[in-house]
């Protein structure tokens, strides 16, 4: 969508909630565009639920205000918004069959019995359930009933998508798979997403936007490329994926001190002599002979991972984590390296 006018959807200002002396939300600002997959991200308690729920009108906001294409959505009761939820435990109809659940809203609008034939079996055929019309909900595998949720949900055609930790309750490979599948999902009905975890992997995977939160705040939203490899601060880093973190001294405009040693890095803007937080990826740290790279360590614990090695360096003044294909024995000595553009300075918080 680069270059193109995006049209707004949704738009947050100023948005607070408290419950009794605990502040949730701290006038938070956000703007989520039409068919985005966005994704609210953070440990539990930093207040992305009631987020979602104040979307989707089942909280109200103590201040602020949410719009829908611009209009002011406060007195809208959550049936009249263009809104539908998926929730964790999936409510489903046990008395009712697949097709009876996924065909619910549209019965409670008085369709005509055609439609509603159509609109349910091209949705039982987009999440990959056509034939199992008259199943009990009650013989369906975790993942087939959060199938029939998603399905259900989808089928009035709402305009966003809210979708609360969905995946939770199942399995890690299933959790995986339906991953690909909710993205997909969204690509094709081109409906906006609007997804809670505390999960990074299912926000990498999955986002075309991420919001990372913490206590009420939001720290960065940005893509997962610009959340993973830009991250504004030690908390985001920590967040969403593995990292070294350490502090560092600014010494120039692409020059950084730390470990008792100055780097060359890429990035600008600071001042000289600033605190900083650095950020180096463990894939980012290369494992060389020893005396060839800048810092000289111990291998002190190997861990086979599957498709690479975690690798822990011990040097004079840390312990770096390393990933890497190539297997090294515990206790040989080396050294580490890395390359400018893979030192990430941040503004100490």
């Amino acid at each position: 969508m680069d270059g193109l006018q995006r049209h707004v959807l949704i738009e947050l200002k100023d948005l607070t909630k408290s419950f009794g002396k605990n502040v949730i939300l701290k006038k938070l600002n956000l703007t989520i565009y039409e068919n985005e997959f966005v994704t609210l991200l953070g440990p539990s308690g930093c207040g992305k639920t009631t987020l979602l729920r104040i979307i989707g009108g089942f909280e109200r906001a103590d201040s602020g205000a949410v719009f829908f294409e611009g209009k002011d959505v406060a007195n809208i009761p959550p049936h009249k918004r263009p809104t539908n939820t998926v929730f964790q435990k999936y409510a489903l109809f046990p008395h009712l069959n697949v097709f009876e659940n996924v065909a619910y809203g549209l019965r409670v609008k008085k369709m005509d019995k055609n439609v509603i034939q159509t609109k349910v079996t091209e949705m039982l055929k987009m999440v990959g359930l056509e034939g199992f019309e008259t199943r009990s909900i009650q013989k369906l595998s975790g993942g087939q009933q959060q199938r029939i949720a998603i399905a259900r949900a989808l089928v009035n055609e709402p305009k966003v998508l809210l979708l609360d930790e969905p995946l939770g309750a199942l399995d890690l490979k299933l959790r995986q798979e339906m991953q690909y599948e909710l993205k997909r999902i969204q690509k094709e009905t081109e409906i906006t997403f609007i997804y809670v975890t505390h999960d990074q992997e299912e926000a990498l995977t999955m986002s075309d936007k991420i919001v990372v939160m913490r206590d009420g705040d939001i720290h960065q939203v940005g893509t997962p490329q610009e959340i993973y490899n830009n991250p504004v601060n030690k908390y985001v880093a920590k967040f969403v994926g593995e990292s070294n973190l350490l502090s560092g001294i600014v010494k120039g405009p692409t020059k950084v001190k730390f470990d008792g040693m100055t780097f060359e890095c890429e990035q600008q803007g600071f001042l000289k002599d600033q605190e900083v937080d650095v950020m180096i990826r463990p894939e980012d740290v290369k494992i060389v002979a020893l005396g060839r790279g800048k810092i000289d360590g111990t291998i002190t614990d190997v861990i086979f991972k599957g498709t690479y090695f975690e690798i822990d360096v011990t040097t004079a003044n840390r312990v770096y984590a390393v990933e890497t294909t190539q297997e090294y024995p515990i206790g040989k000595e080396v050294s580490i390296r890395f390359y400018p553009d893979c030192i990430h300075l941040m503004e100490k918080i």
